[in-house]
């Protein structure tokens, strides 16, 4: 399990480090009266891609040391971790949409993180379900 941690955590250190470099002189085009402009200096917004990164490396760790047999504290195969993927995907493209042009509204990246929410909630079978008997008219 501290493997996968160091693993993701490298991944997305060195990841996030690479984004906001490259996009240091984007972040000089950012409109001055945006609410997200609460940074002094120029501080570019796409720190998440390097967290997804390391995440998605972990992942691919986990399945790969599945795939070899090699045991770890968690047991992560190709079918749970694309599905997974998958689900974040909305969320993630939307915010870096977003950070990249600034020119997605808060209703659109609302919606798309509620639709990767309520696709994570039923992949993970979280549905809820009344305790209670159906009445019977």
């Amino acid at each position: 399990m501290l493997f996968l941690l160091f693993c993701s955590f490298f991944v997305s250190l060195v990841s996030a480090v690479f984004f906001i470099r490259m996009a240091r002189g984007h972040a000089r085009r950012y409109d001055e009266a945006k609410p997200q402009r609460f940074h002094a200096g120029d501080v570019p917004r796409v720190g998440g891609v390097g967290v997804l990164a390391g995440v998605a490396a972990g992942w691919l760790v986990a399945a790969l040391a599945g795939a070899f047999g090699i045991r770890l504290n968690i047991e992560v195969d190709w079918a749970f971790a694309w599905p997974w993927a998958v689900v974040v995907l909305p969320a993630v493209m939307g915010g870096v949409y977003e950070d990249v042009t600034q020119r997605l509204s808060v209703r659109y990246r609302l919606g798309l993180t509620a639709m990767s929410a309520g696709a994570g909630v039923w992949l993970a079978g979280a549905v809820y379900r009344s305790a209670r008997p159906a009445r019977r008219g």
